[in-house]
Parts: C-alpha cells; sequence; structure tokens
C-alpha cells in the first residue's frame, strides 16, 4: 500500500465519522415531523432540513421529503420553502449524476429566491451549479459562478462562507495545476479560520494547504502547516484526527528520507491510539511503521510491527485492511526465508482480496449484457447483408435480361418473357425469405428482451433485499457506535450487550428462515414456563423500550406451562415484542397476555398487544411472508425484511399451533399464537403474578433542583433536535451525585429518542 493511499483512507474515516455522528439528528428531526400534524411553514421546514441532511444516507428518501415540502409549500403559497426544495430536488439530481435536469432545477431556484429576494439561497445555488461544471471538467464556468456566489456572500458580510468558497476556488485551481492561486484562495480561507474559534474547517483547511506546498514541493511549509494540524488536532480534542495528522506527518518525513522523524510521529500515533482505544487508527500506525521498516529493510521490525496490525485488522473485522496486511506478511515471512508462514499469509490475502471483488458474478452480468450486445448486432448486421443481397442479386438480373435482350433480340421474345416470369417467382421467394429471417429476428429480439427484464428485476430485488438487510442493522449498529459517553461505564456496556442481543437475533432470522425453507424445524419440546420465558425477553429488548419510554405488561402468570422449546419460544417472544417496540410510538404500552383457548385447557393463547398506529386490513396477510413485512409508519422509513414474523411463524406451526393477527388502525395490533399446555405442570390460575416493567421515576430534592435551574432554563430555549446545542449545555453540568447524574442520563435517552414529552417532564420535574 502507498503513502498515498494511506493518506486517502484517514481521510475516509474522519468524514465517516462525522457522517455516524448526523444519524441521531436525522432520527430526531424525523420523530418531530411524525407529531407535526399541521399543514404550516413549520412542517415544511422540517422536511427540507431532513431531505438535505439525509441525501448522504438514503437519496430515495431525500426525492421524498423534498417533493413532499414542495407540495406543501404551493398550497400555503411559502415560496421560501418551495426555493428550498427545489434547489434539495436539484441536489438530487446532481447526487445521481443527471446535470442537465439539476441545472433546470436550479435555475427555478434562482429565479424564486431573486424574486423575494433570498440572496443566501441565490449564493448557494451559485455554488452548486460551480462544482456541476467543476465535475465536467468545465472549468471556466464552474470560476464563473464561484465568483457570483462569492460576490453575494460579500454583499451579505457573510465571512464564513467567503471563506468557504473561498477555499473551494483554491480546490478548483488545484485541479488545474495551478497551485501559486490555489495558494492565494486557501490562505484567505485560513486567514478568516484562523481568527474565529478553531473549528474543523480549519482543520481541513489545514490538510489541503499541506497538499498543496507538497504539490509545490515546499517541504519546509508543508511541515509547518503539518505541525499546526497537529496542534489544532489537540486543540480540539480531535484523538482520532491527531491520530491521523501524526501518520499523515509521519508520511511526510518518510517521503523526505527523515526515516528517524518519521518514527517519531508513527510511535507517537501509536501511543494515542491505545490511550483512545482507536482500533483502526491503532492498525494504520503499526502499519505504517510496518512498511518503513520494510522499506528501509530491517524485517524483524517490520515483523513485530505487521503482526500487531493483523491482529488489529482482524478485530476490525474488514477485508481490505486483512487483505493488506496479510500481504505485507506474506513479503516480510518470504525475506526471511520462513516460506510456510509466507505462503498461509499469501493464501489469506487472495482469500480476503477475492472476497472484497466477487469476479465471478460480475462475470456472469457481464457475460449476458455482452452477449445480448453481440446478438442484437449481429442480427442487425445479417438484416442489413440480406437486404444487400437481395437488391444485388436483382441487379445481376436485370443486368443478364437487357444484355441477352440485346443477343437475342425481338425473335426471342417468348423465351424472354419466360424469363422475366421466372424472375417474378424468384423474387417473390426471396421476398418470403426476406419475410421469414426478419419474423425470425423479431423473435430472438423478443426472447433476448425478456431475458434483459429478468436481469434488471433480480437486480431490482437484490438491492431491495440488500437495503432491507443494511436498514434493519443500521439503528443498533448506531446505537453501539453513538454510546452515551454521559452513561456510567456499566450502563454502556448494557447498552451495547443488548444492542448486539438484537443484530445477533436478526442475523439468526435470516439464516434460520432460510435453512427451515428448505427442511421441517425440530422443536425439543418439553414443559416451559410461559411467563418465565416472557420475563426473560422482556430482559433483552429492555434498553430498546427504554429508548421510547414505553411501558411493558407481562401478565402472563408463571404458572402457565406449556410443551415448547424453551430457545425457539424465547426468540418468538423476543421478535413479536421487538416489532410491538418498532411500531409503538414514544409513551405508549405493550401487555402480554395467556388465556385457555378451551374447555379442556389442552391449548393456551398467548397475545402481544401494542398501542400503536395499526396495520391495514387489506396488508394483514402479508405480515407473515418473507421479506413482505408491512411498514405502519407515516416517516417514510423503507420497510424491513419481515424475517422476524417469517421465523415466529414456522416456530408456532413446528410446535403444532397456530399464530395471526389483528389490528385497527390508529387502535393498535394484537399479534397471537397457541401452543399445547403441560397438564401435568398446570397450577391454578389464582397464582397468577403482573409484572409491569417502565422506566423509573427520578425525584430531585430542593438543592438539586436549584443547582440544575440556570440548565434547565437553557435547555428550554432549545429545540430537542438541535443536539449538538444540547449536549454542549448538558456537558457544562459537573456534579458527582447520583439523582442528577441519573437526571441527565434520562434527558440525553429522550433526545436522542426525540421523546419531546419526557424531555418536557424532566424540564419540569
Amino acid at each position: 500500500m502507498t503513502r498515498q493511499a494511506l493518506a486517502f483512507i484517514l481521510t475516509l474515516l474522519f468524514i465517516t465519522n462525522i457522517a455516524f455522528a448526523q444519524t441521531g439528528e436525522i432520527d430526531s428531526l424525523e420523530n418531530l415531523l411524525a407529531n407535526h400534524t399541521e399543514t404550516d411553514t413549520v412542517k415544511v421546514d422540517l422536511l427540507n432540513d431532513i431531505a438535505f441532511k439525509i441525501q448522504y444516507y438514503d437519496l430515495k428518501k431525500t426525492l421524498q421529503y423534498t417533493t413532499l415540502a414542495d407540495s406543501l409549500a404551493n398550497i400555503i403559497d411559502y415560496k421560501k420553502g418551495k426555493a428550498k426544495s427545489i434547489k434539495t430536488k436539484a441536489i438530487y439530481y446532481k447526487t445521481i449524476l443527471d446535470y442537465p435536469k439539476a441545472m433546470r432545477y436550479y435555475q427555478k431556484a434562482l429565479k424564486i429566491s431573486g424574486e423575494i429576494g433570498d440572496k443566501a439561497n441565490e449564493a448557494s445555488c451559485y455554488n452548486d451549479i460551480a462544482t456541476i461544471y467543476t465535475y465536467q471538467g468545465n472549468y471556466p464556468k464552474a470560476l464563473e459562478y464561484y465568483q457570483k456566489s462569492l460576490s453575494l456572500c460579500e454583499q451579505l458580510g457573510n465571512q464564513y462562507y467567503i471563506a468557504v468558497i473561498n477555499a473551494n476556488i483554491g480546490n478548483l485551481y488545484l485541479k488545474q495545476n495551478n497551485n501559486k492561486k490555489a495558494l492565494s484562495s486557501t490562505l484567505k480561507a485560513i486567514d478568516y479560520y484562523e481568527k474565529t474559534k478553531p473549528t474543523m474547517n480549519l482543520l481541513i483547511s489545514y490538510k489541503n494547504i499541506v497538499t498543496i506546498y507538497s504539490e509545490m514541493k515546499n517541504d519546509s511549509l508543508a511541515v509547518s502547516y503539518s505541525d499546526k494540524l497537529i496542534v489544532l488536532c489537540k486543540t480540539l480534542g480531535a484523538s482520532k484526527e491527531l491520530t491521523q495528522a501524526l501518520i499523515s506527518r509521519g508520511i511526510i518525513q518518510e517521503n523526505l528520507k527523515n526515516y528517524s522523524l518519521a518514527k517519531q510521529h508513527y510511535l507517537k500515533a501509536i501511543s494515542a491510539t491505545e490511550k483512545t482505544n482507536d482500533i483502526y487508527g491503532n492498525w494504520a500506525a503499526n502499519y505504517s511503521m510496518a512498511h518503513l521498516y520494510d522499506k528501509i529493510e530491517e524485517y524483524d521490525l517490520a515483523l513485530k510491527y505487521a503482526l500487531v496490525a493483523y491482529k488489529n485488522a482482524k478485530k476490525l473485522d474488514r477485508l481490505k485492511e486483512t487483505s493488506q496486511t496479510a500481504q505485507m506478511l506474506a513479503k516480510l515471512y518470504k525475506e526471511k526465508g520462513q516460506y510456510k508462514k509466507a505462503y498461509n499469509y499469501h493464501v489469506e490475502f487472495k482469500i480476503t482480496a477475492d472476497s472484497m471483488f466477487n469476479e465471478s458474478n460480475i462475470k456472469k452480468i457481464t457475460n449476458l449484457e455482452n452477449q445480448f450486445k453481440f446478438e442484437k448486432e449481429k442480427n442487425t448486421i445479417a438484416t442489413e447483408q440480406a437486404k444487400k443481397d437481395a437488391i444485388q442479386a436483382e441487379e445481376l438480373k436485370h443486368q443478364k435480361v437487357v444484355r441477352n435482350s440485346f443477343i437475342v433480340g425481338f425473335i426471342l421474345m417468348i423465351l424472354l418473357a419466360l424469363f422475366i416470369f421466372k424472375n417474378l417467382t424468384q423474387k417473390r421467394k426471396a421476398n418470403h425469405l426476406l419475410a421469414k429471417q426478419k419474423e425470425e429476428i423479431e423473435t430472438q429480439a423478443k426472447e433476448l428482451k425478456t431475458i434483459n427484464e429478468k436481469l434488471i428485476e433480480l437486480d431490482h430485488f437484490k438491492q431491495g433485499l440488500s437495503s432491507m438487510i443494511v436498514h434493519d442493522l443500521k439503528n443498533p449498529l448506531n446505537s453501539i457506535l453513538n454510546v452515551s459517553k454521559s452513561y456510567s461505564h456499566k450502563k454502556q456496556i448494557a447498552q451495547m450487550k443488548q444492542t448486539g442481543k438484537q443484530m445477533l437475533n436478526m442475523v439468526l432470522n435470516i439464516l434460520d428462515v432460510n435453512k427451515f425453507e428448505e427442511s421441517q424445524m425440530i422443536a425439543d419440546k418439553k414443559p416451559e414456563s410461559l411467563g418465565q420465558i416472557a420475563n426473560e425477553a422482556i430482559t433483552e429488548i429492555l434498553f430498546l423500550a427504554q429508548q421510547k419510554n414505553l411501558t411493558i405488561n407481562n401478565r402472563i402468570p408463571p404458572t402457565i406451562a406449556a410443551h415448547a422449546d424453551g430457545e425457539i419460544m424465547m426468540r418468538v417472544f423476543t421478535n413479536l415484542l421487538t416489532n410491538a417496540i418498532k411500531y409503538t410510538p414514544n409513551n405508549g404500552e405493550i401487555s402480554l397476555q395467556a388465556e385457555m383457548v378451551d374447555s379442556e385447557q389442552k391449548f393456551v393463547r398467548i397475545s402481544v398487544s401494542d398501542t400503536g398506529e395499526g396495520i391495514p386490513q387489506d396488508k394483514l396477510q402479508l405480515v407473515f411472508e418473507k421479506f413482505g413485512q408491512v411498514s405502519a409508519k407515516k416517516s417514510g422509513n423503507i420497510r424491513s425484511t419481515g424475517l422476524g414474523l417469517a421465523f415466529c411463524k414456522m416456530a408456532v406451526e413446528a410446535h403444532g399451533g397456530e399464530i395471526n393477527v389483528k389490528s385497527k388502525l390508529n387502535k393498535g395490533t394484537t399479534f397471537w399464537f397457541t401452543l399445547q399446555t403441560a397438564k401435568d405442570a398446570l397450577a391454578p390460575q389464582s397464582e397468577k403474578e403482573d409484572l409491569e416493567i417502565k422506566s423509573e421515576s427520578i425525584s430531585l430534592n430542593a438543592k438539586e433542583q436549584e443547582l440544575l435551574a440556570p440548565y434547565i432554563e437553557q435547555l428550554k430555549k432549545t429545540e430537542i433536535y438541535k443536539m449538538l446545542e444540547l449536549r454542549k449545555i448538558l456537558r457544562q453540568i459537573t456534579t458527582d451525585k447520583a439523582n442528577i447524574i441519573k437526571w441527565q442520563e434520562e434527558l440525553q435517552q429522550a433526545i436522542r429518542s426525540g421523546n419531546q414529552k419526557k424531555y418536557n417532564k424532566l424540564l419540569n420535574i
């Protein structure tokens, strides 16, 4: 791996960290939108904000939200909202590379913005149009529109965006290898950023200026700004970015053959990652150190760091890093003459490289596409050639007729007539042959079209399935990656453990549904307490319920027993509870009950009821189908795979029971299933005990309320979806009082889930 490639990966990691931090704000905005029922400017602004922020995760949703915002803005004649929605729609088409359509929408947005005097939106449109021209390689036009945007920003006196556009112009000049002008524009941006509070914008500009000076071979200034970059990372407390900066500085020194200084920076990067538990950064730093020692042929030291990098790559479970490190280990062991180990690592390198790019599947699709194009071209050529042959045959025969006419003369008129008759017969045969060939070509074309349509249908299904599975795994993965730092260590571990179990259950559903479609599910049945199984399932999903402040009432008596496979039924309860939590709004209620369905008490019916929005009657038959789950949410979320309910159906039927659902819109949904009772273990119903699980209440004394009063006042003035501002306020509260710490944790949870009701309750405690 080259130094430039490693630097690119580190930059990509920085961008990825920012993207994950923004997903929580999008979820909060979507919750606010779902609870906002009025058609007004607030709703249009919410739709536009979500559409703009979600473009990095789901372009389809961006188009849906901005189209709805445009429609509502027309209804209430909200021109500012309409201009913003049209601009976001233009961003959508720019992202999918449909530049002509994007340009048309930008022009519409410019026209409306000009009419209402919204210079800020005009400047933004000019900036985006300039980026399109940049992508197309039309640098003069790009510069023209950047200058228009810069002029409007200067009229508005918006120094921040003046700096941003100067940075963009600097990048444009850099693409044209005009380092002198690129340097001038970038330094203007840095001049503004350095006068303000240190931000990530200044950090990115420092990265760019280091690149420019490196291109200009000005090593001293490249090193100088690299030093500034490292200091800024420390000032901002950007630990992961500091690791990247140290590695980048090491790369510069390595390129200058200052190997001793390069080692120092790599070692500092390794030390920094050990303090922050940054596994990816630790991998990159150790890999860089191994690369350096390999370059100077100190293979023992290179092997030492490469083995650490390999261990971290395995922890990350990422194919690309594993492949690169295995390739380096294969080379190092070969240099040391340990050929068996070199061979083993080379095999792993090849396997992981093949896994990253499944060439055989690509070839199948490519071959089919090439075959279709080849057959189409071949048939077209055959048709044209047949026409040419027929015309040529006609011309030859006509020439023969004329020649024979002159030779034979008038006395051979009868023979000439017979010849013409024969010629006409052959012409009819030729026409018939052409018609038959045309019919065969059309038939082949239809068959190829059918094959192509099936390929497209298969590709759409594959994309849809991938999207559904990724969506199912996104939320629990976000919960693990963005576990709240304000939580205690014990609570952080509990959150990650429950979320990990949720992801494991999703994966098991996918594997088991596919496995048991091909074979019969076998249940190891024995007497099991249904109430106890239900309690264990509730414990598994308790974190999800607490996130939405839900109450779970388990009214299944522990004395009711059924002939069941405890492990399988545990997953049935977990899937049904997870489904209920998903479609129950904040502060709702979920109930579990059990009752005998016949006088002989042979079967017991268990039900899981929620207070969600319900399922339309015409969609009820889809809920247990594979990939057929119906989304009842209004927030536009993509359908999930529905494999959890499909597994429940297989499991219950394997026990000889039945499962079904009943639902009414806006009144909730009840899933029920039956199991055979275990008579020997059946106890009297009078021993029934209810179990209710809900969020703990918090009580603050007068001193604690007095301590929190100024912070609560700031929080009340800040909207719940402005997560970054809220976190800044909460970080100001420093105390070791258990009640206040507990209050902070509950408030953080309400903010993350967008629970306005719980948020207001905690602020008025």
